[in-house]
């Protein structure tokens, strides 16, 4: 093989890599819903403003904390309802709090 030939094969091969990477990283990223209950709803003072960070105990008795937007006030005891992002990349899936409210049964 001469050196036009190597350079063209390390080409393609890189081409074929990236594409690879590239449809994984589409085709990778999955989310669903969760739901949970707030055990707390804490909002801290930092010197660059407030943070709100909520704890959650979902049914499959796991707790998580996480932060939330400080505009979403949930109260102990009300429903969570959380996004789960997942990737092939990453062990623990990030947590995205969406919104809380009373259900009916707890009205």
């Amino acid at each position: 093989m001469d050196m036009n030939q190597a350079k063209i094969f390390i080409l393609a091969l890189l081409g074929t890599t990236l594409l690879l990477v590239s449809l994984l990283l589409v085709r990778s990223g999955s989310s669903e819903q969760v739901q949970g209950v707030v055990l707390s709803d804490t909002v801290t003072q930092s010197l660059d403003g407030e943070r709100r960070y909520i704890t959650v105990k979902l049914a499959s008795d796991e707790t998580l904390t996480l932060t939330a937007p400080i505009k979403i006030a949930c109260r102990e005891g009300e429903s969570a309802y959380l996004i789960k992002k997942v990737t092939i990349f990453s062990h623990s899936a990030p947590w995205k709090l969406q919104r809380c409210a009373l259900d009916e049964e707890q009205k």
